[in-house]
């Protein structure tokens, strides 16, 4: 914007307002110029004729002499000389009161602009969206934070200050607005970048605010169960390490991403409902004992990503994906100390769960029973799990439900019957592809119809993320899989 060069000309002039017009010969200015006197002398005869005239005409002559002498010019403010992408983060404060810009109309925020203006040549620097960049060719330099032009990005009269124009994301506390510098919208973008597979496209709360959990209690202001009940798109992240003892399911709402990224945090007692919602990120938390599931994605939820979770020892499922839910990807997780781990169709009666799309990969089961998982109806791509001394079976499919296994490593242990069997007590057998699996000790693979079962190929792309099957793995995934500690945050 044009404004903006001149607010950044401006300041560096340290003027007032009546400074500025003085200089420029404004009405209030002082003229820089006398009046030439005229001798009487100069003409006498019409001075002893008609001294009145005389008068009249020296005054004509010193206006015109005036005119002549006094030329004022307005000065151009400049833009900063510093064009070189370095950017001076000084803050200007400016109140952009009401006025209209991309995508809505800005509610009485002041924003922090930079007090020096660069070219927006490097935009996609932090993986910017395409309506920043298109933000970005519509400004000369910095101008205020995207959260005011996105009418997602938080409510009426939040204060943002941020030093990167397109930064989205005003922060709350989970019960308050607050200030804080740039959100992570970088940070959010490389979280994402990491997402393969069917809930590949779950972007959760990337267009929200940026709410913080600044309490360990169930509920209240400030809770993580208030954060993530709430309406509309959140990024959720935490300011406090340590125990949420939960006194029941905490239930979450569509376009919400809870980010344990950097910090400690555990839920125990009672795990996560992710029922009839859309578009959902949970990563880096710990779930440790409690009733029923640790994540239970059902009621035809779509677009869910879990990602560097630990479950343990849950009374029933540590994840189970359910009834109609669809476009999931589990990612990275270790689930320990468990007997039925995870579940994928709810039971042979529930054709709906045919719609069930599944992505698995770089998982650690580490003491685990059966369930890694047991399909009905529904198509599931496991590439490079370890399922390490299990009871019972490892993987299964049975009621139409399709497996296609690759490069997965199965260590057996005292207990392990099937690595991967085709049926599982249902009328109906499934279908078994098996691609490059280990298996560590004796168990059997019961491979059926594989010519028929599905090819993840054709929906996404994952070849540069698939690993040899072999100990390395096992290693890589004991050392990387599940909560993680450190970390990058979502936000300072």
């Amino acid at each position: 914007m044009v404004g903006g060069e001149r607010r950044a000309g401006w300041r560096r002039d340290g003027r007032s307002a009546r400074a500025r017009f003085d200089r420029v010969g404004s009405p209030f200015a002082r003229p820089a110029t006398t009046f030439s006197r005229v001798s009487a002398r100069a003409a006498p005869p019409i001075a002893a004729l008609a001294p009145t005239l005389a008068t009249a005409l020296a005054t004509a002559l010193s206006l015109t002499l005036l005119s002549c002498t006094t030329n004022p010019t307005t000065p151009t403010p400049q833009a900063s000389s510093d064009v070189s992408g370095a950017l001076n983060t000084t803050p200007v404060a400016v109140d952009l009161g009401t006025k209209p810009g991309a995508g809505g109309v800005h509610s009485g925020r002041t924003r922090y602009l930079p007090s020096v203006v660069r070219p927006w040549s490097q935009s996609a620097v932090s993986g910017g969206s395409s309506a920043r960049s298109a933000r970005a060719r519509t400004a000369v330099g910095p101008v205020a934070t995207g959260a005011s032009s996105d009418s997602s990005a938080g409510g009426s009269g939040d204060t943002v200050t941020s030093g990167y124009s397109g930064d989205s994301g005003d922060s709350h506390d989970a019960g308050s607005s607050t200030a804080t510098g740039i959100d992570g919208r970088a940070t959010r973008r490389a979280l994402l970048a990491e997402a393969i597979g069917y809930g590949r496209n779950a972007t959760g709360g990337l267009d929200g605010p940026l709410v913080r959990v600044t309490t360990l209690a169930d509920d209240g202001p400030g809770s993580l169960r208030e954060a993530a009940g709430r309406d509309g798109p959140a990024w959720i992240v935490f300011d406090v390490d340590g125990v949420i003892h939960l006194r029941s399911r905490l239930w979450l709402t569509s376009d919400k991403t809870i980010d344990g990224r950097g910090r400690s945090i555990e839920i125990r007692d009672h795990g996560f409902a992710l029922r009839s919602v859309e578009n959902v990120i949970i990563t880096n938390l710990r779930l440790v004992r409690g009733k029923r599931d640790g994540v239970d994605v059902s009621d035809r939820s779509r677009n869910v990503w879990l990602h560097h979770l630990t479950v343990i020892g849950f009374e029933d499922g540590a994840i189970d994906i359910t009834r109609g839910a669809t476009d999931v990807t589990v990612s990275w997780c270790r689930v320990a100390d468990h007997v039925k781990v995870m579940l994928v169709g709810a039971d042979e009666d529930h054709e709906g769960d045919a719609d069930i799309r599944l992505t698995l990969h770089h998982t650690l089961f580490e003491g685990t029973g059966q369930r890694h998982p047991r399909i009905r109806w529904g198509r599931v791509h496991a590439f490079n799990n370890v399922v390490d001394s299990w009871d019972s079976f490892g993987m299964a499919a049975s009621q139409h439900g399709e497996l296609r296994s690759e490069h997965n490593v199965f260590v057996v242990g005292p207990d392990s019957e099937e690595a991967i069997k085709s049926s599982a007590g249902d009328s109906a057998p499934g279908r078994v592809a098996s691609i490059g699996d280990l298996v560590i000790g004796e168990a059997r693979i019961e491979v059926r119809e594989a010519e028929a079962v599905f090819d993840p190929s054709l929906d996404y792309t994952y070849a540069q993320a698939l690993d040899a099957a072999d100990e390395a793995l096992v290693e890589r995934l004991r050392a990387g899989a599940g909560w993680r500690a450190g970390g990058t945050r979502s936000a300072p």
